[in-house]
């Protein structure tokens, strides 16, 4: 896609979903700063924390895709790499910043040096 017919598509959409495009992009850029410079551990402690929800309403389903579409876009776009593991960081991210009505939970999983 040209850079061209993303602002052309970007004018078209809501600013509700500018803003969460901006929002993704920001969370995108503190996750990758945050995975390249600070120790796994600090950053899957950094993105556990949070308030544990009780349950999952139907309204919920549409804010989870409006985030991964979000992320999903702005990680296309984004002039460096984005890799699974900043994805789940910034999915994580917005999904916590939505207050305990939705529940998140992530596992990661790192395999030893070599393998």
């Amino acid at each position: 896609m040209s850079l061209a017919s993303d602002w052309r598509r970007l004018k078209r959409i809501a600013w509700r979903d500018r803003l969460l495009l901006i929002e993704a992009a920001a969370v995108l850029a503190v996750a990758s700063m945050a995975i390249r410079l600070m120790p796994f551990r600090r950053v899957v402690g950094a993105v556990a924390r949070g308030v544990e929800a009780k349950g999952i309403q139907p309204s919920s389903f549409a804010e989870i895709d409006r985030s991964r579409w979000a992320i999903e876009a702005c990680a296309r776009r984004l002039p460096w790499k984005i890799v699974c593991f900043q994805k789940g960081v910034a999915m994580q991210t917005l999904l916590r910043r939505r207050g305990s009505r939705l529940p998140s939970t992530t596992e990661w999983l790192r395999t030893p040096s070599g393998d």
